[in-house]
């Protein structure tokens, strides 16, 4: 999105207000950008949270911050099928589910929301709206410690800002 079309922040303080009535949230934004922090609100509200990273760790381990990033788009692949499974199986369950992952494709954002209707479930769209300078600055600080402090070099992550697909203003986004 352009930065006129965005809709009018919230601050991470009014996250849990902003998705009042969900069942499904899901998180999107570049790596860094405060989704995981965002994730932690929500789980303190009740919310079950699917952790892409966490799950890619499962699989994966440490390794995975040094495999190419055609074999990490396989993990990944693997990872929205373990997501799908376990946000399906918490909806069937009643529970209010937060999608701690990137969702940085339209497409994967879509096919979420078709799983959550399929349990009539309503969703919400959160972007973290993160300057390229501050997420450079906040991987300059990860050190590989844990699932939610994977390294990303620069470069990949110059690659991935350049490729996500932002919210559209049809999407709703609540934007932090």
């Amino acid at each position: 999105m352009q930065p006129s079309e965005l809709p009018t922040p919230v601050t991470l303080g009014e996250l849990p207000a902003a998705v009042a009535g969900s069942r499904l949230v899901l998180l999107s934004g570049i790596s860094g950008s405060g989704k995981t922090t965002g994730a932690a609100l929500l789980a303190d509200g009740g919310f079950a949270i699917v952790s892409a990273d966490a799950l890619a760790w499962e699989r994966c381990g440490d390794a995975f911050a040094g495999f190419s990033p055609d074999r990490q788009r396989e993990v990944f692949a693997l990872v929205n099928a373990d997501i799908d499974a376990e946000v399906g199986r918490l909806l069937g369950e009643g529970r209010r589910v937060a999608v701690d992952a990137t969702n940085c494709r339209r497409s994967r954002r879509d096919a979420l929301r078709a799983l959550a209707a399929r349990h009539d479930a309503p969703v919400r769209l959160v972007f973290f709206d993160t300057d390229a300078a501050e997420l450079h600055r906040r991987m300059a600080l990860r050190r590989g410690n844990g699932p939610h402090d994977q390294i990303v070099p620069p470069d990949r992550l110059d690659a991935f800002i350049a490729g996500f697909d932002c919210p559209t203003p049809d999407e709703n986004p609540v934007v932090v």
